[in-house]
């Protein structure tokens, strides 16, 4: 019997101007960690950050940063309200509030120094969402 290969998770590249910014804005604001340190330069120009299951990772490119500005990156949470909560309390720029959306998700949208916009969305049920939202 043949498996199926199975996608277990995903980390999307941030073209950034400034790195350090990038990192410091991730972990002080969006409640992120460095969980791996510069490397590849002099001066260091990858870096890397996570919370819980997501990976964040950035690399310095200013030419590719300033096309990438308007991105959308989707991240699954449990209990989105309280994370719509700390991060208004945090100074995050929410570019679009908590809401319930027409196809029934629970989400709100946060703009990054990058110009990125990270989607977080009540996970679904076989990620550990819940299932009210449904």
């Amino acid at each position: 019997m043949s498996v199926r290969p199975e996608l277990l998770g995903t980390a999307p590249w941030i073209a950034c101007r400034d790195l350090q910014a990038s990192v410091q804005y991730y972990r002080s604001v969006l409640g992120f960690n460095g969980d791996w340190h510069w490397f590849w330069g002099d001066p260091p120009d990858h870096a890397g950050v996570s919370r819980g299951r997501a990976r964040i990772l950035f690399f310095v490119d200013s030419d590719r940063a300033a096309r990438c500005a308007g991105m959308e990156i989707v991240l699954y949470v449990r209990d989105v309200e309280s994370l719509y909560d700390e991060l208004r309390h945090t100074g995050a720029e929410i570019v679009r509030e908590l809401d319930t959306r027409p196809w029934g998700t629970v989400d709100f949208t946060v703009r990054d120094l990058n110009g990125c916009e990270l989607i977080f969305t009540e996970a679904p049920d076989e990620l550990g969402g819940d299932s009210s939202i449904r």
